[in-house]
């Protein structure tokens, strides 16, 4: 009896260390990751490359990004790195003699990093660029934010920010760019933010997966024709010398185009010039729309003799991918002018006397201008004192190239021989000189007139 007792209770205490064991096995499963921090899982088996090829991680990929570069013959470490936060289940898993088992992972926002993914369109034509656009704003302008991607065939992006302010805070601008080549829906290579933290460790960001439908262009299109934005600029000079070189300057820039017109083509030339090899400078930059594809080339050439004439249109015909559309850019005809060196420096130096000319004329309006306001305010200020007025008259007439002139007549004699007969203003003066018989009246009279235009 008492050993059947003992028999209970050894059961009973195992029952109990189990339990404690299987709820500890659970909690350890029960994981906790920030926001950019990874959970790597190590997988091991008799057949470990052969069980590898049959495990399906799809309900993994879907929230986490996977890994698994890390591997040999004996074992294989997936590094699971969450797209967002929020609470994960990992399901069990098992191929062969690899088994993954289950647990739940929660992961937490990060405080010191906040990012804005904006991924590409979901259809594009074939031979266009797709751009995502990575916005961050660190809580900690120190640390160091570099960009990588999952896929390096057929991609541009720059490790460093293409747009950075740096303040309490750092907001930073990534730009990743791909070149859609194939036909059909494709799965895009993905930004990673590393971002250097302040514990000497690492933090990654990556976005969650995008695909993208890709479309052949009509098979009307030639196959050189530009699929993207495009921007023509052309520089053609008016004034052409006799006999020297010259240049047309063509620059065309092309946002997310894997097409890459020849400029050359678009060129008609003027009949009668003397036309050189063009020179051609090809640069590739990232902005915040995407990749740009900037062409400059530079035609030399001479005209031989004087002319007269119009450089013809330049026409360029381009696929524009929003629209689905064909588009013509078309840049004016212009005209030009050639003419020997030295004719050209004479009309180089009538036209600068001629400016001089029309800025001195102009000086002199807004002298006389001024002029005028001065008689207008001091004869204001004479109150109708004859004497007054006419001292401001007087002063006014110097300023007119009328000389000092002694007595009222002589004054209005030299005005209007420069200026005409001017009735308005004789009255004026006649009014002035019966002021000195009739100074009452003539003050009132005063204070109603005003300066008279010459």
């Amino acid at each position: 009896m008492v050993k059947n007792r003992r028999l209970h209770n050894r059961a009973l205490l195992s029952i109990l260390l189990g339990l404690c064991v299987l709820i500890s096995a659970q909690a350890s499963r029960a994981q906790q990751l920030m926001l950019g921090e990874s959970l790597t899982l190590t997988l091991r088996s008799a057949h470990t490359q052969h069980d590898y090829q049959a495990l399906d991680l799809s309900a993994l990929r879907a929230w986490a990004h996977i890994d698994d570069s890390q591997q040999n013959n004996e074992r294989i470490r997936l590094r699971l790195t969450p797209y967002s936060s929020g609470t994960f289940d990992i399901p069990p898993l098992r191929a062969g003699g690899l088994v993954i088992e289950p647990q739940r992972i929660t992961v937490t926002p990060n405080p010191t990093i906040d990012i804005h993914w904006q991924p590409p369109k979901q259809q594009a034509w074939q031979g266009e660029w797709v751009s995502w656009r990575i916005q961050v704003h660190a809580q900690d302008s120190g640390l160091p934010l570099t960009l990588d991607s999952t896929q390096t065939e057929n991609v541009v992006f720059s490790s460093q920010p293409i747009a950075q302010h740096l303040g309490d805070d750092k907001r930073a601008e990534f730009v990743l760019t791909q070149a859609l080549n194939q036909i059909g829906t494709h799965s895009l290579a993905r930004p990673l933010l590393v971002v250097q933290n302040r514990q000497g460790g690492r933090w990654f960001f990556y976005p969650p997966p995008h695909t993208i439908s890709v479309r052949p262009l009509p098979s009307y299109l030639p196959a050189d024709i530009g699929v993207g934005h495009y921007q023509l600029e052309v520089k053609r000079p008016f004034w052409l010398s006799q006999g020297e070189l010259q240049h047309h300057t063509l620059t065309l820039s092309a946002t997310n185009s894997n097409q890459r017109p020849d400029p050359r083509t678009w060129l008609q030339h003027p009949s009668g010039f003397e036309w050189l090899t063009p020179q051609r400078d090809t640069s590739q930059t990232l902005n915040t729309q995407g990749i740009v594809l900037r062409q400059t080339l530079s035609q030399p050439f001479r005209p031989p003799h004087i002319d007269w004439g119009i450089y013809p249109p330049i026409r360029l015909t381009l696929f524009n991918p929003d629209t689905g559309l064909l588009e013509d850019q078309t840049w004016p005809a212009q005209p030009y002018l050639v003419l020997p060196f030295w004719l050209q420096l004479i009309v180089y130096l009538i036209g600068l006397l001629a400016l001089f000319a029309a800025i001195r004329g102009l000086l002199n309006i807004l002298r006389r201008l001024g002029h005028r306001l001065i008689l207008h305010y001091r004869v204001k200020q004479a109150q109708g004192d004859p004497l007054a007025i006419w001292q401001a008259y007087q002063s006014w007439g110097v300023t007119l190239g009328l000389g000092e002139q002694p007595t009222h007549q002589t004054w209005l004699s030299a005005y209007q021989r420069r200026f005409g007969e001017n009735p308005a203003l004789q009255h004026l003066f006649n009014q002035l000189d019966q002021a000195r018989y009739a100074k009452t009246d003539a003050k009132t009279d005063a204070n109603n007139t005003k300066p008279l235009k010459p």
